[in-house]
């Protein structure tokens, strides 16, 4: 009964510190604050109050600019109580301020596996858009829009590891926002001469692209048109150029693989993208069935075209061996079906482009009805 006794005392001795600390904390008294929630640390007993004390005190000292400090007690509470969601979302509160966005993004995604919360969600997607911003040029302060730029002057504006980061995002997350979220910032990366090797090595970074092409049912796999958070309706609209509401929901996915041979000029003698596409059976598969899937839509219907291209520029220059892959990937049906959709849709100078890469495959010197039969 004595230890009871204790043990409820004590409980009290923390609640009425941690409500000292809080109204402190109204008044904007941060040090005040920080004070009251580490007495009530002291006087906690169960792990619960341990992490409440904790997330209440990171937050004070994320408040006056101590973010180490504040990070190592957000840290605390994930150890004390991992099933709790807010935990998790203070953590990522606390590395973001460490501009350390790809933890920070994977806090958030966990915290929101463990409970549904917009306000996770959003938190999430804020540090997914932080954490691949683009490409930038090393020899002028902006990117000119159709200058070819040489090796070396384009390099990814990312965090070290933005990559490896955002594949277990999306292989991790059930959360559809998120998943498209990681796909257009992959999508980011993968125009990057510097990042390019690490989706064709190992085909790992490129997964992503070829599972979210691959979906089956548009409503139970991709975002609802309507509706989408905020941060990730910016970041779109930004990157693909379109409304996600106004585009096909695979958009994203033709896009990404559009990204893929984009800055070939810029890449290093021994990276050739459309080779890297060609010889890959699993990227070549994905995008015939987005060929297919997203016909009469102009926005994935365009990037598509980016990416045969790409593939046919390799085709042209090269001898029986690229022909035999293109024929045995179906590029020529392929292209057809593309051509067909940009004539039916008024596309002209689309269809023009692509009755011209048909050319190229049917006029092929190595093509087998090109050949002149050997004398009997």
């Amino acid at each position: 009964a004595k230890g009871t006794a204790t043990l409820h005392a004590k409980m009290r001795s923390c609640d009425d510190a941690r409500a000292r600390g809080n109204e402190a904390w109204k008044r904007g008294d941060h040090l005040e604050a920080e004070r009251w929630y580490t007495e009530a640390l002291e006087g906690s007993h169960t792990a619960e109050e341990r992490a409440k004390c904790l997330s209440n005190r990171a937050t004070v000292r994320m408040a006056r600019g101590a973010g180490e400090e504040a990070w190592m007690d957000a840290q605390k509470a994930v150890e004390e109580t991992p099933m709790w969601s807010k935990a998790h979302v203070r953590l990522g509160e606390t590395l973001r301020t460490l501009h350390r966005h790809s933890e920070a993004a994977e806090c958030f995604v966990k915290a929101l596996a463990l409970q549904p919360d917009d306000r996770a969600r959003e938190r999430a997607l804020q540090s997914l858009a932080l954490l691949a911003r683009g490409v930038k040029c090393q020899t002028q302060r902006k990117i000119v829009p159709g200058m070819q730029y040489r090796p070396g002057e384009l390099l990814a504006d990312a965090e070290p590891g933005a990559i490896g980061s955002l594949v277990k995002i999306f292989s991790t997350s059930n959360d559809r926002a998120i998943k498209l979220a990681s796909i257009i910032q992959l999508s980011v990366l993968a125009a990057a001469p510097d990042q390019k090797m690490e989706f064709f090595d190992g085909e790992c970074a490129v997964v992503p692209l070829i599972t979210y092409a691959q979906v089956q049912d548009l409503d139970r796999d991709c975002c609802p048109r309507g509706g989408l958070p905020l941060p990730l309706a910016e970041m779109y609209k930004r990157n693909v150029g379109t409304s996600y509401e106004a585009s096909h929901p695979l958009t994203a996915a033709a896009f990404g693989f559009s990204r893929l041979v984009a800055n070939k000029p810029a890449c290093s003698s021994d990276l050739d993208p459309g080779l890297m596409m060609l010889r890959s059976a699993n990227i070549m598969c994905a995008l015939s069935k987005l060929v297919t899937d997203t016909q009469g839509f102009d926005e994935p219907q365009n990037f598509l075209c980016e990416c045969y291209r790409g593939v046919m520029d390799v085709v042209t220059k090269g001898g029986s061996q690229e022909l035999s892959l293109a024929l045995d990937f179906g590029v020529k049906e392929c292209l057809e079906v593309l051509h067909r959709d940009a004539v039916q849709n008024d596309r002209a100078s689309s269809a023009t482009y692509l009755q011209r890469l048909l050319h190229q495959i049917i006029r092929h010197p190595d093509h087998p009805d090109n050949q002149v039969p050997a004398p009997s």
